[in-house]
């Protein structure tokens, strides 16, 4: 564990922090109301909105209208003060979203590319993008990039991502950071989609969550205290490589019995006919299930359903591990009525002990492009937190 050493001027950071999220949270809040939420006292509350004002990243927004009493000065974060960038590369296909200071989408745009492309063609795609929206604002503060993957050590890029072929070894993040000249920060897809869902969606407030990624593989976001949980390689979340079935399948890793080998998108698309069977499949594949299950296809539903029972029964075993507060399902396979995730519910219900279970709230995600989100939010860090310190 990193432990920061107490000084005025990283309490002086961690303070601007904590309005900058308040702001980011409520919207606009007086000063008096920022003094009564952080506790600090109105001396150096003012002190800091003075600074923040003047340097750009607030404004006033009009006076409050109290029942009793004078009117206040209201302020709000001045959301075109920066622009921050969220790339997400998934199996064929690019999306990027551009966001202002207070994590408004200001413009978003995405690309499909073949399941075969080789790394120098998506990275033509990724820079295309880039190159669209920072020319739509200028320059842009920082960049945040997703992709599933187990990531460096020096977080500079991944050192392997078995569902998009060619990016094994790939310095993304000093490729985009050479290129931009700007900080570049990297995220593993499905932790990358839980940050989207603290910051946009369904957890937002809810300190302990687990999100579920359901698509070409299988992987798992892990919130804990308010914090995105990474661990100590930097490889948390891997929930397709856990063994399930002893006498299973062959997995890519190595071992028998994957949750991937029974229950991702890749292990379905191989067991039904008339999908194409190179072994690279898209976003677009899954879609066909999808559209598939729609029109009651028995073959797909019942697929659904039984690889639903496998990542019911793998996800209780996480919130047995975890006791979250909120378990979200999220994906290309995880849409509201879809059969995989009624199935997995009900396992869930099943093999989740009861003082787990009592609390937890089970959601699908509403969020389109959650993996993109969570890369901004991810480029939105320098202003919203202090490392190795909880803001709020």
């Amino acid at each position: 564990m990193q432990y920061l050493i107490g000084n005025h001027s990283l309490m002086k950071r961690i303070n601007r922090t904590r309005v900058m999220n308040l702001l980011r949270i409520n919207g606009t809040l007086s000063r008096a109301e920022m003094t009564e939420a952080t506790g600090l006292d109105s001396k150096s509350l003012t002190n800091i909105t003075g600074e923040l004002l003047s340097e750009g990243w607030l404004e006033s927004c009009g006076l409050s209208n109290p029942a009793i009493g004078r009117p206040r000065q209201l302020l709000r974060i001045r959301s075109n003060s920066g622009s921050f960038i969220g790339v997400a590369l998934s199996p064929g296909r690019v999306v990027a979203v551009r966001c202002g200071l207070d994590g408004a989408i200001q413009a978003e745009s995405s690309q499909d590319i073949s399941p075969d492309a080789g790394i120098e063609s998506l990275m033509e795609a990724v820079f295309r993008l880039i190159d669209s929206l920072i020319g739509i604002s200028g320059a842009a503060r920082q960049i945040g990039f997703a992709a599933p993957g187990v990531i460096m050590p020096e977080g500079s890029g991944f050192l392997l991502s078995v569902n998009i072929p060619g990016f094994r070894d790939i310095p993304v993040g000093d490729m985009l950071a050479e290129r931009y000249g700007i900080p570049v920060s990297i995220e593993d897809s499905s932790r990358s989609m839980a940050i989207a869902e603290s910051w946009f969606g369904r957890a937002r407030g809810v300190e302990n969550f687990l999100l579920v990624d359901i698509d070409i593989g299988i992987g798992l976001g892990i919130y804990s205290e308010g914090r995105i949980y990474r661990g100590t390689s930097n490889s948390s979340g891997e929930m397709g490589h856990t063994v399930i079935k002893r006498d299973g399948p062959l997995c890519y890793c190595g071992n028998r019995g994957c949750l991937e080998t029974l229950a991702s998108g890749r292990a379905l698309l191989e067991k039904i006919s008339g999908i194409r069977q190179s072994g690279r499949y898209s976003s677009e594949d899954l879609n066909r299930l999808k559209e598939a299950a729609a029109v009651g296809d028995t073959e797909v539903v019942n697929l659904l359903k039984q690889a639903g029972e496998h990542i019911g029964m793998a996800v209780a075993n996480a919130v047995n591990l975890f006791n979250p507060r909120m378990l979200i399902f999220a994906g290309p396979l995880a849409w509201e009525d879809s059969p995989l995730v009624e199935s997995a519910r009900r396992d869930l219900s099943v093999h989740t002990l009861s003082s787990s279970l009592r609390q937890l709230a089970v959601q699908v995600s509403s969020l389109h492009d959650g993996a993109a989100l969570g890369a901004a939010a991810l480029a939105l860090r320098e202003v919203y937190e202090v490392e190795g310190v909880l803001a709020i």
